[in-house]
């Protein structure tokens, strides 16, 4: 059901059916490349469907999103934002602002999306509705930035401006590619910003190109965090201070080190607190949530903790290794095919990698493992057929004994895979494994020998 707005003000659930839950949904009509206007229909179907009465409202300048969800939060079951993380970011604030902890749907529209990314949201606008009628409310920290909220990162320095002076039109057509371009032609401009920083007793100051107090792994879509340093609803954000370089030998050390995440580097400081009081010039602009804010002497940015609850997927990002894993293992236990498995769950494999923040070395031993566990014990695996066949053995006889070590084998590699994925220890793992194989096969050994002495006792 879908229900319009009348004189301004969106019509009440009880108008229409007081057993559906009331469904906000504030639309960014210009988001991206206007791609979501297409699904609205479909969006409010699936929400139908699920016992929601939708009610949509459309901004039309900055600020309405704030303004939409300041005013009628309180009368709705859920909010569902439709657009980019600027829009998002409108959204969260008038909440706030209203007081009431009503959940948050996101379906990201928007050019970039770092928010999004960052918790594994779906980039399918379809996928991401049915993930918010489908999920569970995960509880997130936002930011203070002097009294303004954000969702994910207060920023300067070189590329921050890149997301609010890049005109709408271009972002439109060319997407994120907007971004970058714009990034490259203020290469010239970047000029380093003296600041004070006081957070966890500690003081920090210097010349930096760039700075960002985030609860995010991507920023701007260009520059990447670990995600085992970053945690959404911890109560801290981390902060990421880049010092000017003097020389172009320290510029390649700088890049090197930012992509390769070598946080340790005295190029760089990083740090994660629940506060960080800045000193900076007033002339100086920041990004919020890739919005101009400007800036002022005396700044203080704090975490606001667990202010919002977000719906989300009930995938956990840690499970995919062990998930991948186990499909891996049916599908060449099924088909008796490493190379075929191989070939299927590679191209699935590598951007769920990517999404999630996962090393992509990892998930392709997920996946070559996954295949060789039915290369060796499928009865219609090749290997299988040419074992039992060059042993002279019945071929069922031979898989039945195969069965065994390989399922321990198999067992022991997925909770080792769990293991890494959910403690980000991907390295650890291998012992993890080791060490649960180990365990395995002494209990193996010694059921054997118990049912070998009760065997002979019998007899």
């Amino acid at each position: 059901m879908f229900l319009a707005c009348r004189h301004g003000i969106p019509l009440r659930a009880e108008d229409e059916g007081e057993n559906m839950k009331r469904n906000l949904i504030i639309l960014n009509p210009c988001s991206g490349k206007k791609r979501a206007n297409r699904y609205l229909t479909d969006i409010v179907d699936l929400f139908t469907k699920e016992g929601y009465m939708s009610t949509v409202l459309t901004t039309t300048a900055r600020g309405d999103g704030t303004l939409y969800a300041a005013q009628y939060a309180g009368d709705f079951d859920l909010i569902t934002c439709i657009g980019g993380d600027g829009t998002f970011n409108e959204v969260v604030s008038g909440l706030l602002e209203n007081d009431k902890k009503v959940p948050i749907g996101y379906i990201p529209a928007g050019s970039t999306n770092d928010f999004a990314s960052s918790l594994g949201l779906s980039s399918d606008i379809m996928k991401a509705a049915q993930d918010i009628v489908k999920g569970e409310a995960i509880s997130l920290d936002i930011g203070s930035f002097n009294g303004r909220k954000f969702s994910y990162v207060a920023s300067f320095g070189a590329f921050t401006q890149t997301s609010y002076s890049t005109p709408q039109s271009v972002k439109n057509m060319l997407g994120h590619l907007a971004y970058i371009l714009e990034g490259v032609t203020s290469l010239t401009s970047i000029k380093p910003q003296h600041l004070k920083i006081e957070a966890g007793g500690a003081v920090y100051e210097g010349d930096y190109i760039f700075g960002a107090v985030s609860n995010s792994t991507s920023l701007a879509g260009i520059l990447t965090l670990n995600p085992r340093y970053v945690d959404m609803g911890d109560g801290l954000f981390e902060l990421l201070l880049v010092n000017m370089p003097k020389n172009l030998i320290e510029l390649t050390e700088t890049i090197y080190v930012l992509s390769t995440q070598k946080y340790e580097s005295d190029k760089l400081t990083f740090i994660n607190s629940g506060e960080f009081k800045v000193w900076a010039s007033e002339d100086m602009a920041w990004s919020l949530d890739g919005e101009y804010q400007q800036g002022c002497g005396e700044i203080v940015i704090s975490n606001l903790h667990h202010a919002i609850d977000l719906i989300a997927d009930n995938l956990t990002p840690g499970l995919v290794p062990g998930l991948i894993f186990l499909a891996g293992a049916l599908i060449s236990f099924a088909t008796g095919s490493s190379w075929g498995t191989w070939s299927l769950l590679m191209p699935i494999a590598f951007p769920m990698a990517v999404e999630f923040g996962i090393p992509e070395a990892y998930i392709v031993g997920c996946v070559i493992s996954s295949g060789l566990f039915g290369d060796q014990c499928s009865p219609i695996s090749d290997t299988t057929i040419l074992s039992s066949t060059g042993a002279s053995c019945n071929h069922i006889v031979h898989v039945m004994t195969q069965i065994p070590y390989g399922v321990t084998v198999g067992i022991s590699a997925f909770i080792g895979y769990l293991f890494g994925g959910l403690t980000g220890q991907f390295v650890l793992s291998i012992g993890v494994t080791f060490v649960v194989l180990l365990v395995a096969l002494i209990g193996l050994k010694l059921l054997h020998r118990k049912t070998k002495d009760a065997d002979t006792a019998a007899a």
